[in-house]
């Protein structure tokens, strides 16, 4: 599809027969958007800064892992973390190990509750006539 950008597509060509299913566009949609929004937020909310040597992921791109982690298909945080080491390490190169991965999420646990809450009100305002 011409003009149809993925997380992957934005920066790397996609080589001719890798092209995405239509399930996996849904997924990269989803991400996308997801990842968009979590990011206006973060700008708007920047974490606190903690000393010591910067997180290997952002707090927008921890966000939209942990809350994709929980809204997908995953039965455990170990099969979320196979299936980002398998296929979201395109757009998250500098995923951490998965220890590293679960400190970071705890550590970020009232932005992430800040950022569902800001979700919630967004969608209100979208429900409302």
């Amino acid at each position: 599809m011409e003009g149809v950008h993925t997380l992957e597509s934005a920066c790397h060509p996609i080589p001719k027969g890798k092209e995405p299913t239509p399930h996996a566009r849904s997924k990269d949609t989803f991400l996308t958007i997801l990842y968009v929004t979590v990011d206006d937020f973060c700008q708007s909310h920047p974490p606190k800064r903690k000393p010591g040597p910067h997180p290997p992921l952002c707090a927008s791109e921890l966000i939209t892992l942990s809350l994709f982690a929980r809204w997908s298909r995953f039965a455990s945080e170990r099969d979320f973390y196979r299936y980002a080491q398998t296929n979201l390490t395109d757009a998250f190169p500098s995923l951490p190990e998965r220890s590293q991965f679960n400190r970071l999420v705890r550590s970020h646990t009232e932005l992430i509750e800040a950022f569902l809450l800001h979700l919630v009100a967004l969608l209100e305002v979208r429900k409302r006539p």
